[in-house]
C-alpha cells in the first residue's frame, strides 16, 4: 500500500502546477555554499556605485538653448 500513497502524493504535487523557477534558490544560499558573504559583495558593489563622479547628466546633456 505504500506505493498507492506515493502515487497519491505525487498526483497531489502535480495538481499544484509546475514552478516556473524550477529548483532555483536565492543567491544568498548559493554564495553561502561557495563560502562567500553576500553582505560583503553588496557593500563592495554599493561602494563602487558611490565612487562614480556623480555627473549623471553628462550622458544626456543638451547644450543647445531654446529661446
Amino acid at each position: 500500500m505504500a506505493v498507492d500513497q506515493q502515487s497519491e502524493t505525487a498526483a497531489a504535487v502535480k495538481l499544484k502546477g509546475s514552478n516556473p523557477f524550477g529548483n532555483a534558490r536565492p543567491s544568498e544560499e548559493n554564495l553561502k555554499e561557495k563560502g562567500q558573504d553576500w553582505k560583503e559583495i553588496a557593500a563592495a558593489a554599493a561602494a563602487a556605485d558611490d565612487d562614480d563622479d556623480g555627473d549623471a547628466d553628462a550622458v544626456g546633456d543638451n547644450d543647445t538653448q531654446e529661446g
